[in-house]
């Protein structure tokens, strides 16, 4: 997948162009959202009763802005 000609080293700036290119209205707000979601990852995958070691897995696939 690229966004804005990138495959790699993604920027905010970069999302929420795509995402006005594409009319997705209040782009920055979703992009915070997640990003906060996705901080608090493994505390709501252990919450969830997901197993240590494949919250460690998971979450080191998930990129932050």
């Amino acid at each position: 997948m690229s966004i804005n000609g990138k495959r790699d080293d993604f920027f905010k700036d970069d999302l929420i162009l795509l995402g006005k290119e594409i009319n997705i209205k209040s782009i920055d707000r979703i992009i915070d959202d997640i990003v906060e979601v996705v901080s608090n990852w493994p505390k709501l995958a252990k919450d969830a009763g997901v197993e240590a070691s494949r919250i460690k897995s998971i979450g080191k696939t998930h990129r932050l802005l």
